[in-house]
């Protein structure tokens, strides 16, 4: 029986590659788009009132389920408004760079902090000698 370590591989596969000291892991990666998910949802939950004036025909409760998404809220203008999907997208991302400004967020927040520390010095404690005992 061969062992698992010397086994040949099934196919031409890639080798695999370590990532880079300091980039971020997959789940720092994973984190990230979910808080800038978050904040786009939170941000969308604030503006609800003003899409609906923008676009009076459509329904609240369809600007809502749309959850900010872009690609769906052009298709509900388009729909409703008899729009081509050009001028749809044009108008949705007009509103969205005029109202969806959401704060960046950046993925060091989600990276620990790397310091490159000296190598601490020997604390070496002070030895009193005989005449100042005295």
């Amino acid at each position: 029986m061969r062992p698992k370590n010397n086994r040949k591989p099934l196919r031409d596969e890639a080798p695999k590659v370590r990532r880079a000291p300091g980039s971020p892991t997959k789940s720092q990666l994973r984190a990230h788009a979910d808080a800038i998910e978050q904040a786009r949802f939170a941000k969308w939950k604030t503006v609800l009132g003003i899409a609906g004036t923008t676009w009076s025909k459509v329904h609240a409760t369809e600007l809502s389920r749309s959850n900010g998404d872009i690609n769906v809220l052009a298709g509900l203008v388009q729909l409703r408004h008899a729009l081509s999907r050009q001028e749809a997208d044009s108008q949705v991302k007009a509103f969205y760079d005029q109202h969806m400004q959401i704060a960046p967020i950046t993925l060091s927040s989600f990276m620990p902090a790397v310091s490159a520390r000296p190598a601490a010095e020997p604390v070496v404690a002070p030895v009193a000698s005989s005449a100042e005992s005295a």
